[in-house]
């Protein structure tokens, strides 16, 4: 008889089939997508993408989902809805207070240490860079790879170095329109600049209101910010745990209310707006806050001396990381300082077509199908083919 439970104990947990799940999360209050919502167990971890859409596989009981910012959700398997719908922690309208904030950033400031790694470590990547044109979707790149980092934050006396980053791409998929018909190539930043741009969060200053909106059932307090330059409109807000002064999200707009166009040859162009947003998340093991999310989005006019046309390019990047703080190899094979849409590297489709960490919006299903049909009336550039 012990024999056959062990046998019976046997078959039973090989017989186990993982269950797909696919669903949209939306907010509870107006039904908006949230992007960024993080689902998971103690096995599996997806991440849901601008329509709020996810898709993960797993053969546990149990299913989470959080962003900074709403009450988690928990859901039984069986019963996980085919649209989640999440209800943001609401602030005390009782206890909102218009401030100069200094005490706040100050703790802030001196917690940066104790916090954050300011040390180099290791992590998962996955970047997407999205550029269109008149509202119209014309490069795609996504790219998965190692990270190692000198540092998350910048502290005071550390400085920016060339060498801050070593990166090892182990998959790519990029498909683009190389030329619009207007001579005009839309630059990419690198790896680096991209990077970089995601842990500059200072926004503060003498010509800042703050107003701090404590979040109900929480230790987390919104900081908002907006200053009062007439050119140039920059608000936002900090969300900071004053359990341990830790920020746990950082959202900036920065919109050029009357910008003169710059010059570069025959092509003038200028800013319209750009917008930041980053998401860290605690490590149970090191007690580390790391960078989970950042999703930065800027746009630019351009036009020429006769102002013959307008065309508005919309550039946005995306990185999403995992396995913070891990102890793997990282074999660089990418230049940090290359123009992301010019990196080289194979396509492999097993990869792509089973890969749920990101989806693709519908729009970019559509325009990789397009240019990989090959019915588009421009030089294409990819490496799907």
């Amino acid at each position: 008889m012990r024999y056959f439970l062990c046998y019976l104990a046997v078959s039973f947990g090989i017989s186990v089939s993982a269950q797909n799940h696919e669903g949209v999360i939306l907010d509870a209050e107006d039904g908006s997508p949230i992007e960024f919502v993080s689902v998971y167990n103690q096995k599996q971890h997806q991440v849901s993408n601008e329509e709020g859409r996810f898709s993960i596989e797993t053969q546990l009981d149990s299913l989470f989902f959080f962003r900074q910012g709403y009450h988690k959700g928990s859901f039984q398997i069986s019963q996980v809805p085919d649209t989640v719908f999440l209800e943001p922690i609401a602030v005390k309208l009782d206890e909102v207070v218009v401030t100069n904030g200094k005490d706040l950033l100050t703790q802030v400031k001196k917690a940066m240490a104790k916090n954050y790694d300011m040390t180099p470590h290791k992590e998962r990547f996955f970047i997407r860079s999205v550029l269109r044109r008149n509202d119209t979707l014309v490069r795609l790149q996504d790219m998965v790879g190692k990270l190692k980092r000198k540092t998350l934050i910048y502290g005071r006396g550390m400085e920016l170095g060339k060498k801050d980053f070593t990166l090892e791409l182990e998959q790519m998929r990029k498909a683009g329109i190389q030329d619009d018909g207007q001579n005009i190539y839309f630059k990419f930043p690198t790896l680096y600049q991209l990077l970089t741009s995601f842990v500059r969060m200072n926004a503060t200053g003498p010509s800042f209101t703050l107003t701090e909106k404590p979040l109900e059932g929480s230790n987390y307090i919104k900081l908002d910010f907006i200053n009062e330059n007439p050119e140039v409109k920059i608000s936002g807000h900090y969300l900071i745990d004053t359990a341990n002064h830790a920020i746990l999200e950082f959202h900036l707009l920065r919109e050029g209310l009357d910008q003169p166009y710059r010059q570069n040859k025959w092509l003038f162009y200028k800013d319209l707006n750009y917008q930041l947003d980053v998401y860290f998340a605690l490590d149970r093991t090191t007690q580390k806050y790391y960078l989970k999310n950042a999703k930065s989005k800027g746009s630019v006019s351009c036009t020429d001396a006769d102002r013959s046309f307008k065309t508005i390019y919309e550039a946005e990047y995306l990185l999403d990381t995992t396995d913070p703080f891990s102890d793997f190899q990282v074999k660089k094979n990418v230049n940090a300082h290359k123009d992301l849409f010019k990196i080289r590297h194979a396509y492999e489709p097993t990869y792509w077509q089973n890969q749920n960490r990101l989806l693709l919006t519908q729009e970019m299903q559509a325009f990789i199908d397009q240019l990989v049909s090959g019915t588009n009336e421009f030089k294409v550039k990819t490496n799907l083919r």
